[in-house]
């Protein structure tokens, strides 16, 4: 993933809840070696993830909410855009 990509896909993680002040940070992990996650939390409470074997948000199964579902389905959409 180059920076270009990685600040698209914060972009989307900010529909989540995740802290504009940690794009930086994310943008150097997502674009060196093999990264694997990202826990931004926000929306998605503690287990609030990107993945980046699947590009997609996930959270904790037995934290989902009707609210936090949809705040998910409509972050992997527009990250399937992305692709």
């Amino acid at each position: 993933m180059n920076a270009s990509q990685a600040n698209q896909v914060y972009d989307v993680l900010q529909t989540c809840g995740a802290a504009a002040d940690d794009r930086d940070a994310f943008v150097a992990y997502a674009t060196r070696g093999a990264p694997q996650e990202w826990r931004f939390m926000g929306k998605l409470g503690f287990g609030g993830k990107f993945y980046f074997h699947d590009g997609r948000v996930h959270c904790y199964p037995e934290d989902e909410t009707v609210e936090r579902i949809e705040v998910m389905c409509a972050a992997n959409a527009e990250l399937t855009l992305l692709n």
